[in-house]
C-alpha cells in the first residue's frame, strides 16, 4: 500500500523528489516502510523525528502516558467508528474489550493482535518494531531521537554498524522531549528539528542529479 501511494505522488508530480517526514509513531512506520522497501522506496529522503526503534523499549513515564491519555484517544476513535469497526472487524475482534481497556498495551491486545493474527502483543510489537530492518534502509534517512523523551524510548537506538543500514544518519541528544527540540537556552516554539529536516532535504535535492549543487 505504502509503495502504491508513492508511486501516486510520483505519477502526479513527475520528476519533482519526494520527501517524507514522520513523527513518534509516524516516524516508526517511517522507517519501517524505508527497510521493507529498500532502495524500492520511491522516496527521495526521509527524517524521523523522534522515532522509536524497538517498541519493546519504553521509557519509565510511558505507562502514565499510556493509561493517562493514549489509551483514551484510542478508545474514543473506536467510538466515533463503532459502526464502521464492528463491521469490518474480525470475528475475534471484541469492541465491548476493546472499550474496556485500561493503558494501550491492553488496547493492543483487545484490537491489534486479534485483528491481525499475531501471537500476543510482544509478538505485534516486534513485527512493528523498525530496528528489525533498520540495516536495509538505502533511502538518506535522518533520525532524531532525545534520551529525555519521556514517549518513545532512545534505548533502543541502532548503534552497531551492522544494524544500519547505507542511508541512515542517526542524531541522539541528550535533550529535546517528544517532539519538542525547543531552540535557545529558555525552550520557544521553534523546534530546530524542524529546520535540520528542511536542510536535511535541501541538501539531497542540490546533490541529486540535475540538483542546484551538482
Amino acid at each position: 500500500a505504502g509503495l502504491r501511494r508513492v508511486a501516486h505522488v510520483r505519477k502526479s508530480r513527475p520528476g519533482s523528489p519526494v520527501f517524507a517526514v514522520g513523527f513518534s509513531l509516524g516516524a516508526g512506520l517511517l522507517a519501517k516502510y524505508l527497510g521493507e522497501t529498500g532502495n524500492r522506496s520511491g522516496i527521495t529522503g526521509g527524517t524521523c523525528v523522534s522515532i522509536s526503534w524497538d517498541f519493546l523499549k519504553q521509557t519509565p513515564m510511558f505507562p502514565l502516558w499510556s493509561k493517562h491519555f493514549l489509551v483514551h484517544s484510542l478508545k474514543r476513535y473506536v467510538r466515533a467508528n463503532h459502526t464502521e469497526l464492528k463491521l469490518h472487524s474480525s470475528p475475534n475482534v471484541y469492541l465491548d474489550k476493546v472499550l474496556e481497556s485500561q493503558d494501550v498495551r491492553e488496547f493492543d491486545h483487545h484490537a491489534v493482535v486479534p485483528q491481525h493474527g499475531y501471537r500476543d502483543v510482544d509478538d505485534y510489537y516486534t513485527d512493528a518494531s523498525a530496528i528489525r530492518v533498520c540495516n536495509k534502509i538505502c533511502t538518506p534517512t535522518l533520525a532524531i531521537i532525545s534520551d529525555d523523551d519521556p514517549v518513545c524510548s532512545s534505548e533502543g537506538t541502532p548503534t552497531d554498524e551492522k544494524q544500519l543500514g547505507p542511508g541512515v544518519v542517526i542524531v541522539r541528544t541528550s535533550y529535546g522531549g517528544h517532539v519538542a527540540y525547543g531552540q535557545n537556552w529558555v525552550p520557544s516554539r521553534e523546534s530546530w528539528a524542524h529546520d535540520v529536516a528542511l536542510e536535511w532535504f535541501e541538501a539531497l535535492k542540490s546533490s541529486a542529479p540535475g540538483g542546484s549543487g551538482s
